[in-house]
């Protein structure tokens, strides 16, 4: 034991010696060295010790060459020792029982990468590298999980980590060959394997022979040459996992043509594989199960620099902003993309945005063949669950529903698809950029995926919000952002059909139940005693007003029912569609009532009585309830649009707006309950009075009339 401690009287703590031994019960004791503060100097050098702000702290440097006192810890080279580290109260005699310990490495001195516990943990996927599970992972190396593996090529050099759950760390191997070709055969192979009597798997160089019966064979003096090309090695089995990390020489340079060598701006295929060694100790046995993971390029995508630029918009690369963006990347812009369609159906594309936080959000986009996010295949920068930062994964959207559902055993699927991604975090902004094999296949696992037929536009929706562990959540916004061939015609300018459905529905909706509806019951209302000598028609001029203004609005609800309707492909969306949606159900539920109760209107007035007969009151009450109710379930169904659909870019102004008229009629009915209430009408003042009411109700529909024709325009302009 070295130990930080303050003994007996001391005032701060020292470095100083001592060992632990078992007691005749037993139990563990720390016991203090003879004479050790004597000899102390001669080992322990250049000690720092001091406590500051609550935390005891020492530095030193101890010579650990072979000594003549064995209570006195001595480093024999290449071998593994078990580190213990613990705290607690000290005594006049030494150190007293600890408050608590831990075991937290074996390794040897050597090597400066061991990982320490591996056991729960995930592969190192940040800082540029690259992550691979086998089928049976789902993307987690878990006690499931039999292999995973990482790499980053770094000039000449491959960093790489093998890590996987078995059954034991003797006989057995995990192994990852590259080549040029598909399949095992000819691949050139760096294994993890504990190969006949060793006690402990160690890194390895086989290579596969060709043919479709391929098998591994040892390299000719492999053990001799191994140190040339492999180094800073950690290799262990504990906890039931097999891990193995190290740096491999993949320069062109190597003249075994047995080892994997690495041509700048190649692609390889990868083939990863596990099982039993030989019991005849000649090497590997056939895998238990292998997988062909990838055929991508070593080389780590290239770092974009200065993120807050936004999306790289030169070498024929379309970008798309959203609205709010409005067309330039800046604080205010929370999403924007760029693609490029490269040679051999390989999709090039940037995602990037502000976002509050690089956890629990993400960033999307989506290609189908129709407007809106129903049957989309999806793209995401997202981070899911515990993920500390975003990644590029793949998902897709429901057809007929707002769902956004995880791929079945997509992490396995994303490395046959996802190559070159680069992930950043900065200021605020959350980036990824990749490059995604959208080529059409057969594989009906792909069929979740996005896949290109050249010759065909694909509309494309992009999305941002938050996430959970189950994936990703209502988004915040989402916009149709246009339609693409990706061959070089690309609309991102104009509304899609489905859009402007949208648009003309709530245009439509606004104008009935915000212009008309006000002011039929305005009238009906406020201004009955208004102009009694002029009848046209024998009608009173409140009852053509009100009577007309209702059958407009009843007539523009229609059409704006059957314009979303039209949008929806003649699906209901509210409760119990099943869409997903909560906010897009509740608006359709409000709404759909508050249209019933305005179609019943004119069938009820039909049923209406004579003026004197004494069931009129009843006919009139009913009338105006349900009146109040469809206007009141109307304005409940605007306000939900305004905050919550995507049309909206600005959900605070719009809300506010489509409470304005509202507003509007119960300030006048509060006005005109005061002025009826104080005010005695008799002949000299009827003109007058008459006056002040018609001039209130004419502020009254203006400002009714004026915020909803602003609520249409800037829908309309959005």
């Amino acid at each position: 034991v070295t130990e930080c401690s303050a003994i007996g009287d001391e005032k701060i703590p020292s470095v100083k010696l001592s060992y632990n031994i078992f007691d005749e019960e037993g139990g563990l004791r720390n016991i203090r060295i003879d004479n050790e503060p004597t000899f102390r100097d001669s080992i322990i050098s250049s000690a720092l010790s001091k406590y500051e702000d609550g935390m005891i702290y020492c530095s030193w440097q101890q010579n650990v060459s072979a000594s003549d006192n064995e209570m006195v810890f001595q480093h024999i080279p290449g071998e593994k020792y078990h580190h213990i580290c613990a705290y607690g109260p000290s005594t006049t005699s030494g150190l007293d029982y600890h408050d608590e310990y831990d075991k937290p490495l074996y390794v040897d001195f050597e090597t400066p990468n061991d990982p320490g516990d591996t056991s729960g943990v995930q592969l190192k996927c940040d800082g540029g590298r690259t992550c691979h599970y086998m089928n049976g992972c789902k993307g987690v190396l878990g006690t499931k999980c039999p292999l995973a593996y990482s790499y980053k090529l770094e000039g000449d050099i491959l960093s790489m980590e093998l890590a996987g759950y078995q059954k034991s760390g003797m006989n057995r191997y995990l192994a990852v060959g590259f080549g040029d070709k598909d399949g095992m055969g000819e691949a050139k192979v760096t294994e993890c394997s504990a190969i006949g009597n060793e006690e402990h798997p160690t890194v390895k160089l086989s290579y596969n022979t060709p043919g479709d019966e391929s098998v591994n064979v040892r390299i000719d003096n492999e053990p001799s040459f191994r140190s040339s090309i492999i180094s800073d090695e950690v290799s262990k089995y504990e906890d039931g996992m097999i891990y193995c990390s190290w740096k491999q020489n993949v320069s062109s340079a190597n003249a075994n043509d047995k080892v994997f060598q690495h041509t700048p701006g190649q692609k390889y295929y990868h083939i990863c594989a596990y099982g039993p060694t030989a019991e005849d100790d000649s090497g590997l046995d056939e895998h238990d199960d292998y997988q062909k993971v990838k055929y991508a390029q070593f080389e780590s995508p290239a770092d974009p620099g200065d993120i807050s630029k936004g999306p790289n918009c030169e070498d024929g690369r379309t970008c798309v902003f959203m609205k709010t963006c409005k067309g330039q990347f800046g604080p205010n812009c929370p999403l924007a993309f760029s693609f490029k369609l490269l040679e051999g159906d390989v999709l090039s594309m940037e995602l990037v945005g502000y976002q509050k936080s690089e956890m629990n959000r993400y960033l999307a986009v989506g290609f189908g063949d129709q407007a809106g996010m129903e049957g989309a295949k999806v793209t995401e920068c997202s981070a899911i669950g515990d993920e500390k930062s975003p990644s590029v994964k793949l998902s897709y959207n429901v057809q007929g529903e707002y769902n956004n559902v995880r791929i079945e055993d997509e992490a396995t699927l994303r490395n046959s698809i996802i190559s070159d991604a680069f992930v950043k975090y900065e200021d605020g902004i959350m980036y990824c950029s990749w490059k995604q094999n959208v080529s059409v296949t057969n594989d009906h696992h792909m069929d979740n995926c996005f896949q290109h037929t050249p010759g065909l536009s694909y509309y494309h929706i992009a999305a941002y919000g938050s996430s959970n562990a189950d994936g990703l959540k209502q988004h915040d916004r989402a916009e149709d952002t246009g339609k693409t061939d990706f061959e070089g015609s690309s609309s991102s300018g104009g509304d899609s059909t489905g859009t402007k459905l949208k648009k003309a529905h709530g245009s439509l909706m606004m104008l009935a139940w915000l212009i008309f509806v006000p002011i039929a019951a305005i009238f009906a209302r406020f201004l009955r005693a208004h102009w009694p000598t002029k009848k046209p028609f024998g009608l009173a001029i409140w009852f053509h007003v009100h009577r007309t203004c209702n059958f407009l609005a009843c007539l523009v609800i229609i059409a704006g029912f059957v314009c979303i309707f039209i949008e929806a492909d003649w699906k209901w969306r509210g409760v119990w569609s099943g869409s997903g949606n909560y906010w897009l159900a509740t608006h359709s539920t409000v709404g759909i009532i508050a249209c019933v109760l305005a179609w019943l209107q004119p069938f009820i007035s039909l049923l209406r009585c004579d003026p004197q007969n004494p069931r009129r009151p009843v006919f009139n009450w009913i009338h105006r309830l349900i009146g109040v109710t469809a206007f009141l379930l109307a304005v409940t169904a605007v306000a939900i649009a305004a905050n919550n659909f995507p049309l909206w870019t600005d959900n605070v102004t719009y809300l506010i707006l489509s409470f304005v008229p509202l507003g509007a009629v119960i300030i006048l009915f509060v006005i005109m309950t005061i002025l009826d209430a104080k005010v005695r009408v008799h002949d000299a003042n009827i003109v007058k009075i008459h006056a002040i009411r018609f001039t209130l109700v004419c502020i009254a529909i203006a400002v009714a009339a004026g915020a909803a024709i602003a609520l249409v325009i800037m829908l309309c302009l959005s």
